[in-house]
């Protein structure tokens, strides 16, 4: 996965190891003179709605990976225009989620103790219009099991590595696809 991210970026990512000394990486990034431009895909279901002009309104959101640096990179992506919720464990998320409320939930596929799609199903036995505000984020790595979740039930999915314009447009369409 962090190949791909970084190769996205138009850098590269290179090891050294030794047995029994240990390893060195070297990742090289291109400076934001260069011009370069993430390569990110954006996978939605079929049946969603093309992208509105912009949310009118500012949105909580919550973001849960297992991984801080994901949830790290979205909110620096939307800050200034949201609230946003991190949390590295789904049961945690699940905890949260008896005193706060969320208008959009971006939220792992895969993950340790509780994968995604056991939040989605036991956030969704709580209250089934939270199941139209996740999105799943994505590394690539389906089981057979998760790739017939996302089929039979449409949900919204950003693949990684993300770009800044899919993670906002994203927020955009849930919050315009939602009531206040």
């Amino acid at each position: 996965m962090c190949h791909s991210i970084v190769t996205s970026l138009g850098g590269e990512i290179d090891v050294e190891s030794t047995l029994g000394k240990g390893s060195t990486f070297r990742v090289s990034l291109p400076s934001a003179e260069d011009g370069a431009t993430p390569r990110a895909a954006s996978v939605t279901p079929p049946l969603a709605s093309a992208p509105t002009a912009s949310a009118s309104r500012r949105g909580r959101v919550l973001v849960i990976d297992d991984e801080p640096a994901i949830g790290k990179a979205i909110r620096r992506i939307l800050a200034s225009d949201h609230e946003v919720t991190l949390e590295t464990d789904a049961r945690a998320a699940l905890e949260r989620m008896t005193t706060e409320t969320y208008d959009v939930i971006f939220c792992d596929l895969m993950m340790p103790n509780m994968s995604g799609m056991e939040f989605c199903e036991q956030a969704s036995a709580r209250s089934p219009q939270l199941g139209e505000r996740i999105v799943f984020l994505t590394g690539g790595a389906f089981s057979p099991r998760s790739e017939e979740f996302l089929r039979q039930n449409r949900h919204r999915c950003l693949a990684k590595p993300f770009s800044r314009e899919a993670v906002t447009e994203m927020v955009h369409r849930v919050l315009d696809a939602t009531p206040a």
